[in-house]
């Protein structure tokens, strides 16, 4: 029975007179004795069902007075084991806190990334406000994208550039982030920035960009020659600053084949702006395998969808072999105005760490992906499997990526639907009645070999 998730929120359970799922009541009767559970029951129940690791009698003793009405023993009633089975505390279905290694370098996480994280909407005319950037905060994102554009009157503005959306102050931004960045997680925030700003303009960003975070801000070494990135856990609570030092006007999520992959360091380049950033993305290169060549220093590298999938179907492994000290960031193709996405998993079972979603949009792959972040207590780090790191899932992703590949099947999940809770939620009471009952369905998508669920 671990997992009876309530759909969001966490309403009450159905009261004693309601009708209980014949499995709760099964088990209920299983593990208890004349209607009451005892802790020694309650502590069988925990091992033998919900399979918990080393659980004493004592322990479960301690967790069943944890209800207030709990009856002294502690002994449960129906009600309250049913009360247990619903707690999204007690009995989560996945991990509520972070327990993977948080050591590593940042290269060996999976990070919950956003693009375009300014709009509101689609990516041709919608709005750019903080607004998306703090509901994307919220969501969980910890990669925040926002592309830097000279304004009127020596002002930095962010906006999409070469298209019709509004556009937002670069300080307004910054502070919203500031205001809600460690609210859903204390793992580090990276802004990756487009920049199109001239020199100028670049050391006023560099000021502001101080100003704003003050220590919040992570300052790389003078040298820039790591030859490993910080692990999420150094850089807790901290600001990273991740762009390329442009010298001349270049699109970064650009789709023009013939387009540089990075772009190479510039005589007239702000040393004000260079010293901020920690996450450089590297030096200009002409063909995708020289821009995933494992070099002696760690850097950035930005693919869009499109030649993501080139690399990847011709050579997987260097692929991997790239994202085991590199960070490779996939952006969705020019094509999406609608904000759509691009399937998170294809790039993930390669090492992508930054696969960047629209999450102002919609649909199956955003809801994939913050699903999959869910884990490791939803800290929006998930850590690579050694499978991936090792770089066997490279012989693996040719099965997934195609459509009509005839796969053996290895194992079985089967899921049974006892009951759902939550209708009232959003539809109200009188939405529905014995005229028009829900439509309750559900669908399973398994990811544990990735998450670790």
């Amino acid at each position: 029975m671990r997992g009876l998730l309530l759909r969001h929120g966490n309403p009450q359970p159905p009261s004693p007179t309601s009708v209980l799922p014949p499995d709760v009541d099964s088990l209920f009767c299983r593990f208890s004795w004349n209607g009451r559970m005892h802790a020694s029951h309650f502590c069988k129940f925990l091992n033998e069902i919900q399979h918990e690791v080393n659980v004493s009698e004592t322990h479960a003793s301690e967790l069943m007075k944890s209800f207030k009405d709990c009856l002294p023993g502690p002994q449960f009633t129906i009600k309250h084991f049913h009360t247990y089975l619903f707690d999204t505390q007690l009995n989560s279905p996945i991990h509520n806190q972070v327990h993977q290694d948080m050591s590593l370098p940042l290269s060996h996480y999976y990070i919950f990334t956003g693009h375009n994280s300014y709009l509101t909407g689609n990516q041709l005319n919608s709005k750019s406000s903080a607004d998306a950037i703090i509901k994307a905060l919220q969501r969980g994102i910890r990669a925040v994208e926002l592309d830097l554009w000279p304004g009127s009157h020596g002002r930095i503005e962010v906006f999409h550039g070469r298209t019709l959306t509004s556009a937002v102050k670069f300080e307004v931004c910054l502070n919203a982030i500031k205001q809600n960045a460690f609210i859903k997680s204390q793992y580090p925030v990276i802004i990756t920035l487009e920049d199109h700003l001239p020199e100028e303009l670049q050391a006023k960003a560099a000021k502001i960009i101080k100003e704003v975070f003050g220590s919040h801000l992570y300052k790389p070494p003078l040298s820039h020659d790591q030859k490993a990135f910080p692990s999420p856990e150094e850089l807790k609570n901290k600001i990273i600053i991740s762009t390329k030092p442009p010298w001349k006007d270049s699109d970064e999520d650009s789709d023009n084949v013939d387009s540089p992959l990075t772009d190479e360091v510039g005589c007239n380049t702000s040393k004000e702006y260079m010293d901020i950033i920690a996450i450089r993305q590297g030096r200009k290169c002409k063909s995708l395998s020289d821009a995933l060549r494992v070099e002696e220093h760690a850097k950035r590298v930005s693919l869009s969808e499109q030649k993501f999938s080139k690399i990847a179907s011709s050579d997987p492994l260097s692929v991997v072999k790239f994202t085991k000290d590199n960070i490779l960031r996939i952006y969705p193709r020019g094509s999406r105005i609608d904000s759509s996405n691009y399937d998170p998993m294809k790039a993930f079972l390669l090492g992508a760490q930054m696969v960047a979603l629209n999450t102002q949009g919609h649909g199956k792959r955003l809801w994939v992906a913050q699903g999959f972040f869910k884990a490791n207590g939803g800290c929006s780090y998930v850590k690579k499997p050694e499978f991936v790191v090792s770089g066997e899932s490279a012989s693996l992703f040719s099965l997934y990526n195609s459509k009509n590949s005839n796969l053996e099947v290895k194992q079985t999940l089967k899921v049974k639907v006892c009951m759902g809770c939550g209708w009232y939620e959003e539809l109200g009471k009188h939405s529905f009645d014995k005229s028009s009952p829900p439509d309750l369905s559900a669908k399973v998508i398994r990811f544990s070999y990735l998450t670790g669920f």
